[in-house]
C-alpha cells in the first residue's frame, strides 16, 4: 500500500504543476498576443477585415477548448500509466516475496 501512496504522490507532484504551467502559458498567450503581434505592411489592403477578425469570445472558447483537450489527454495518459505501473509493481513484489 505504501508503493501506491508513493506513486500517487509522484503523479500529483509531476502532473498538477505541468497542467498549471500549461494553463498559465495559454492565458499569457491569450492576453498578451495583441501587444506582441508582428505586423508587416506588404502593400495589400484587406477589404473585409471585420468578417475575418475573431471575437474575443471565440478566442476564449478556443483557449478553453485547447485546455480541455490537453487536460483530457493528460487524464487518459494517467489512466493508462497508473494501472500499468501498479501491475508491474505488484508483479515485482510477488517475485520478491516468493
Amino acid at each position: 500500500m505504501a508503493s501506491v501512496t508513493i506513486l500517487v504522490t509522484l503523479l500529483l507532484i509531476s502532473w498538477f504543476p505541468t497542467a498549471f504551467l500549461i494553463l498559465i502559458l495559454i492565458l499569457a498567450v491569450f492576453f498578451l498576443k495583441e501587444m506582441y503581434t508582428f505586423k508587416a505592411n506588404n502593400g495589400t489592403q484587406v477589404t473585409s477585415s471585420v468578417e475575418l477578425t475573431p471575437t474575443p469570445f471565440t478566442d476564449l472558447l478556443s483557449a478553453l477548448l485547447g485546455f480541455f483537450l490537453t487536460t483530457l489527454l493528460s487524464v487518459l495518459a494517467l489512466a493508462l500509466i497508473v494501472p500499468l505501473t501498479l501491475h508491474l509493481t505488484i508483479q515485482h513484489l510477488k517475485r520478491e516475496h516468493q
